[in-house]
Formats: structure tokens, C-alpha cells, sequence
């Protein structure tokens, strides 16, 4: 019976796998050096992988890092060179998390539904999904340009006059630009400035990182003053925490197939820590995110007009509406 249960996980670099390019140029690009793709993981290439006793893959790099490679034509913000660790970039430094990699896509402009179909392509292998979570940094130039309607950016509202603050999602070197002891400028027109400096991801808490910190991350702040002693400030809950839910919550999306097995977890978790959920379960559908038009092309719902009954089956929305009635005493339980 152990043996049975026995988890074993198969880790992929995914840009690795299915490259099929037999040369390497140092330090150089994509189309140099090629670069493996979600779509490598065939049908035939995850059920060998299955054959071997697998029982999860875990797809090393999926999510948008900083990288040298130019997507500005993609809607993507270039990244400055200097803070950028080769022309790929470290899979660690993530650059926006609610993006997949732009390298690892066919179709740049589809990268996300390319990733998700490399999920359910995983799961119909009878293997589970296992992607990496970064919580300790960030990289330098961390913005997102996928992230939901209400999502504030990591850092967005930091008061930087301050190195630190439980309400900064940074650490900060106030009145003090970064001086890397590396290359500020690596071939750009303009070196990279920053100011104030931001500590590093492994704990370099001034603006003078060298070749071999980290100098490529920052280092998020989950309400510890490390500077001071180490005080640990967590009521109220610093922001680090609220947006890192929000990051985790946005990945671990749940659809209408799922084991209610799973659900009982969640909410055994969310006892333990004091919080209450409600008993309705909506199921993840995309049929909510956008209609066609009479052209033919789709465009995204207005939320100020109901759905109509057809794409109300099967959502749960009349069950969470009646829910969320009785809590605040509309219904009763008799009625």
C-alpha cells in the first residue's frame, strides 16, 4: 500500500526539454540557441514519462521571468540588461506573476492558454501538476502587465522614504541610489538607475550588491525588520501577505471536476487559521470571461447584465446568490 502512494516527482527545466538544438553559443539568444516549448510535452513524451512510475512533473520555469529577449512587440515591458543574470534570465527572478514565460510559447500572444492546455494534457496523462512559487524576492523590475482587473502591483503604494515599513512590500535604502559592483549599463544606451536602492533577494541590505549577491531580485517584505534585530510586525497583516494570497489564489484556480476531496482540505486549513468561507462552490468557466459578436470576434461581458439562464447551468451562481442572502438575512433557512 505504500509503495503505492509513493509520490514521485519527475522535475523538467521546461525550456530544456524538446530543444532540439545541438549547439550552444555562449551568452547567446533565442534564436541562437533555441529554446523548448509547452507544446514539447506531447501526449507520447508525458506517457513515457508516466511508464517511469511518475506520479507528479514539475514544470521548472513557467512562470514570466526577467529575461534579455525583446517582447515589447507582445505588450511586454523590456527588462534593463545589467539586472538580468544571461540573455535568458533566472527562472527565480519573476518579472510578473500572473504571466507564463513568452519563450516557452508557439504563439506568444496565446502563451497562457498554450500553458493551460500543457496542464490538461499532464492530467490526462494521470500525472500532476507541480509549477515553482518564488515568496522570498522578485526581480529588480518587477511589473506586471497580465495581472486581474483590482490587482495592485508588488510594491506599487511603498512609501520608499522608508528601509522599513510592515505596509511596504520592499526593503528600502533610503536617500541612496543603487551602485552594483557589477556592469550597471552591460550594452544599453543608459546604465540602470535605481533610487532609492531596494535590498537584495539574499539579504544584502545596501546599495552595493556585487557579481555574486543576488542583484538581479529584491527582497519582499513579509513584516520582518531584519536592519533592526529581526522584530517580527504582523498585526496587522503586512501587504506582502494579502498580495502573495491573491498570487497563489490566481493559480490554484479550481474547475467544476475537481474532487470534493480537495475542497475539504481547503477548508479544514481555513478552520485552523480563523477564517470562514462559504459552503458554494463555483466551478472555473470560461464561458463567463467573454461572448462573440455578430462579427464573429470575441469581446469580454459587461458585469452589469445577468447571464442568461443557458449559461447559468451548471455555474452555481443562483446557489452562491441564496448563500450570500441568508448571511446577511434576506432568506431564511425555511424558505
Amino acid at each position: 500500500m505504500a509503495e503505492r502512494n509513493k509520490i514521485i516527482i519527475y522535475q523538467v527545466f521546461t525550456r530544456l526539454f524538446g530543444n532540439t538544438n545541438n549547439h550552444c553559443i555562449t551568452n547567446g539568444s533565442i534564436e541562437d540557441n533555441g529554446c523548448g516549448k509547452f507544446a514539447d510535452f506531447t501526449p507520447k513524451a508525458l506517457g513515457e514519462i508516466k511508464k517511469l512510475g511518475t506520479t507528479h512533473i514539475w514544470y521548472t520555469g513557467v512562470i514570466e521571468h526577467a529575461t534579455q529577449t525583446d517582447y515589447r512587440r507582445y505588450g511586454i515591458r523590456p527588462d534593463h540588461p545589467a539586472v538580468v543574470k544571461g540573455k535568458a534570465g533566472s527562472p527565480y527572478a519573476i518579472k510578473d506573476y500572473y504571466d507564463v514565460d513568452p519563450d516557452l510559447a508557439n504563439d506568444v500572444f496565446k502563451r497562457m492558454k498554450e500553458f493551460e492546455n500543457l496542464v490538461k494534457r499532464t492530467h490526462r496523462a494521470g500525472l500532476k501538476v507541480i509549477i515553482d512559487f518564488v515568496p522570498n524576492h522578485v526581480a529588480r523590475q518587477y511589473e506586471s502587465d497580465a495581472k486581474p482587473d483590482g490587482i495592485t502591483d508588488l510594491g506599487a503604494t511603498d512609501d520608499s522614504s522608508q528601509a522599513f515599513s510592515a505596509y511596504n512590500n520592499f526593503y528600502y535604502i533610503p536617500s541612496t541610489s543603487l551602485k552594483g559592483q557589477f556592469n550597471m549599463q552591460a550594452g544599453a544606451e543608459e546604465p540602470y538607475y535605481e533610487y532609492p536602492a531596494k535590498a537584495t533577494g539574499n539579504n544584502r541590505f545596501d546599495a552595493y550588491p556585487c557579481i555574486n549577491d543576488w542583484y538581479e531580485t529584491v527582497k519582499l517584505n513579509y513584516g520582518v525588520d531584519y536592519a533592526n534585530g529581526g522584530g517580527c510586525h504582523f498585526n496587522p497583516i503586512p501587504d506582502t501577505w494579502m498580495k502573495m494570497k491573491e498570487i497563489l489564489l490566481f493559480w490554484n484556480k479550481i474547475d467544476g471536476r475537481v474532487s470534493r476531496e480537495v475542497y475539504r482540505h481547503y477548508n479544514e486549513i481555513f478552520e485552523k487559521i480563523g477564517l470562514k468561507t462559504l459552503s458554494t462552490v463555483m466551478p472555473d468557466m470560461e464561458r463567463y470571461n467573454k461572448e462573440t459578436s455578430s462579427g464573429g470576434q470575441t469581446f469580454f461581458r459587461s458585469t452589469y447584465f445577468p447571464p442568461s439562464e443557458k449559461l447559468l447551468k451548471g455555474s452555481n451562481m443562483d446557489v452562491l446568490a441564496e448563500e450570500i442572502e441568508r448571511i446577511i438575512h434576506l432568506k431564511s433557512d425555511k424558505t
